[in-house]
């Protein structure tokens, strides 16, 4: 340190940012999320994307052609699960962030930039193919994109690829 005139030490801080939906999935990725942050002494952040635009209307048709009829029940209870998520969040002290956006990848790391986050933390995707054929992957744009921050990937366990 004396070689290059650093006469004392700084503090630095881990802010994670943990992305998350309506799914089942994410409460335990919010607890993962929550013991990385509380493991490095560092902020929580919790994201949550609503799709807009052309992404949203392509998710609306894959969903009427997922659950036909039953769609406006699976949109409701959804909906409740994403704010039971958001409420586990905020009690486990995680500033909780919503945004809309036509890309969920590229929001991510928009936010992760401003809040400076150095973790990122998502879940398994769980679109079949086709859906990942027609929208992309999340995970793989992350990558593309470069959010300058390390990102963990949470895995489905085989109770919840049955749920979802």
């Amino acid at each position: 340190m004396t070689a290059h005139a650093i006469n004392e030490t700084w503090t630095t801080s881990e802010c994670v940012l943990v992305g998350f939906d309506h799914r089942a999935q994410s409460r335990s990725i919010i607890r993962d999320a929550w013991r990385l942050a509380h493991g490095l002494h560092a902020n929580l952040i919790a994201v949550s994307i609503e799709l807009e635009g052309y992404a949203a209307v392509r998710r609306r048709l894959l969903g009427f052609l997922k659950y036909g009829v039953g769609m406006k029940a699976h949109f409701l209870d959804a909906q409740r699960r994403l704010e039971e998520h958001a409420l586990l969040a905020e009690d486990l002290g995680a500033e909780v962030v919503r945004l809309k956006s036509t890309d969920i990848a590229s929001a991510l790391v928009q936010v992760a930039h401003e809040k400076h986050a150095t973790q990122l933390v998502i879940g398994q995707p769980t679109h079949t193919r086709l859906e990942e054929f027609l929208s992309g992957s999340v995970v793989n744009r992350l990558l593309r994109l470069r959010a300058n921050a390390d990102i963990h990937v949470v895995p489905l366990s085989r109770e919840q690829e049955r749920e979802d």
